[in-house]
């Protein structure tokens, strides 16, 4: 896993938009057999949220590693899935934090 946190030591208000957003994301995904629970480390490796990209704009993203294991393949997924996005005029960005 790329990321991990513990959901219970975010702020309830924080907990509720979050769980609206997963029951949006798995409105999409469950066409496809996929389930999220914690956003942060569920779109970590890039795998959902490129189901979640194909299935919202009906459009295939080509190849891409469905279960990456190593490091390098994960950033691939995700670097793939903005690339995309930004084709489609979303800006699509990480941000160093501090």
């Amino acid at each position: 896993m790329l990321f991990s946190i513990d959901l219970h030591l975010i702020s309830a208000p924080i907990r509720v938009y979050h769980q609206a957003y997963v029951a949006w994301v798995n409105m999409f995904i469950s066409q496809r057999g996929l389930k999220a629970h914690n956003l942060i480390s569920d779109l970590a490796d890039g795998v959902l949220l490129i189901n979640l990209l194909e299935i919202a704009f009906k459009s295939s993203l080509g190849r891409f590693s469905v279960v990456p294991k190593q490091l390098p393949q994960k950033i691939a997924n995700v670097a793939q899935a903005f690339q995309f996005m930004e084709s489609q005029g979303r800006e699509a960005s990480v941000e160093p934090e501090g």
